[in-house]
């Protein structure tokens, strides 16, 4: 699987490491979470991501996992299309998009989804901006 490996990527949340590198979970003033993603390329023009974890309930502690897989499709430097399917508090949602690069840092999604047995539909515009750790 050498075609894996140069796309590959897995990460926890920062807030999710405890003081020796472990994923713990962290306190959100409305419960608990712990998340994991991954990344996979396997051709330039096609990424596979997912991503997994557990949210805790604030007062029972009860755990809900979450979870999710998309595939993002680039037709060129500046236009890709999304795809995602995802699971969190037990309701089940489908989204489909699209993600414009409007510069090398800066990127806009636009997508439409559909949540839970009743499929309710939503909407969504995101600003994205890349920051480099250098």
């Amino acid at each position: 699987m050498e075609f894996l490996r140069p796309g590959a990527r897995c990460d926890l949340e920062r807030r999710g490491l405890g003081r020796h590198g472990v994923g713990l979970p962290y306190r959100r003033p409305h419960g608990r979470a712990v998340r994991g993603a991954g990344q996979l390329a396997p051709t330039p023009n096609l990424q596979i991501h997912a991503n997994l974890g557990a949210d805790w309930a604030p007062g029972t502690g009860q755990r809900t996992t979450r979870g999710g897989l998309a595939c993002e499709w680039a037709l060129n430097d500046t236009l890709s299309l999304i795809a995602e399917r995802s699971r969190v508090s037990r309701l089940w949602t489908s989204r489909v998009g699209a993600r414009v690069n409007l510069t090398p840092l800066i990127s806009l999604d636009l997508s439409a989804s559909r949540t839970g047995p009743q499929g309710m539909r939503g909407v969504v515009i995101g600003l994205n901006h890349e920051f480099s750790w250098h």
